[in-house]
């Protein structure tokens, strides 16, 4: 009969005892996960200010990171990049970089290593010395983030060698008070979800967002309120494509173009000063 046994008696007796153990340990896991999650949402996911999706899912991230073996590193480099989106949106610091310092910084909660062949520095460890740092760094680099924002939004506005529109060659050695924007709006069929007729393309809700932040930096005003900021919002609300706003008048054109009047003169003059070199409204 021995003979004839696939399986000793005791060897059934220790896989049936590892089987409930390793279900015993898969279960406290399981909570544990739980637990570190529920953590994580209460102090960072339900922040109102929060733009970024982040969703501290932990069953989520062990999936998208393609855990293998033991790298529990990858599950943590994952939570720590939602935990820097959570804070990075609460210090609101997107509204006054540039286009190119978003993209470096997007890189790097992206988890990429590298940027245009560049390095991309890795974000640091979460701890109290390195967010007070990173404080201390924003507020001493404002200044010179705005200037880079006046200065990308001055090159985006400047007419290009292949523009032909009259009203844009005259903003070749300064903004005037009138634009033409290409490539900007597009008509859907229907209404929007805001009500309007027109839709800000993706790619061109980020440089209005800049502009916008521009007149209300340049006024005192600090930045947008908003997601894209008021100029965006009006444009897709706008039943026919034509309203205004504080600071700018526009209308949308079924060919795509955004004409655009910024309604203050003396911040049009302000914004060609500091984009000219000259200092920011203030600063010494």
């Amino acid at each position: 009969m021995e003979s004839t046994e696939l399986i000793k008696r005791t060897t059934i007796t220790e896989l049936c005892v590892a089987y409930r153990q390793a279900v015993d340990q898969a279960r406290q896991a399981f909570a544990l996960l739980e637990a570190a999650q529920e953590r994580l949402v209460v102090f960072y996911g339900d922040a109102p200010e929060t733009k970024h999706y982040c969703r501290f899912d932990m069953f989520g991230l062990i999936g998208e990171q393609r855990l293998g073996g033991k790298d529990i590193e990858k599950l943590i480099d994952g939570i720590r990049r939602d935990c820097w989106r959570v804070l990075v949106d609460r210090i609101d610091i997107r509204k006054v970089m540039s286009l190119n310092r978003q993209e470096q910084l997007d890189a790097q909660l992206e988890g990429k290593t590298t940027r245009y062949g560049e390095p991309v520095d890795p974000l640091p460890e979460i701890e109290e010395a390195n967010v007070w740092s990173m404080l201390e760094r924003t507020a001493d680099s404002i200044p010179q983030m705005v200037r880079e924002l006046i200065k990308e939004v001055y090159d985006y506005l400047a007419p290009s060698e292949r523009t032909q529109l009259v009203t844009n060659q005259k903003n070749r050695w300064g903004l005037t008070q009138k634009v033409i924007l290409s490539w900007v709006v597009e008509r859907w069929g229907g209404r929007n979800q805001h009500g309007g007729i027109y839709h800000v393309n993706y790619d061109r809700q980020c440089k209005l967002r800049a502009l916008d932040n521009v007149m209300h930096v340049l006024d005192g005003k600090g930045t947008v309120k908003t997601t894209q900021g008021p100029l965006v919002d009006a444009i897709e609300a706008a039943p026919d494509g034509t309203g205004q706003t504080e600071y700018f008048e526009f209308k949308a054109f079924h060919n795509r173009n955004l004409h655009l009047k910024l309604k203050r003169l003396d911040l049009v003059n302000e914004f060609n000063r500091v984009a000219g070199g000259g200092k920011l409204p203030g600063e010494r």
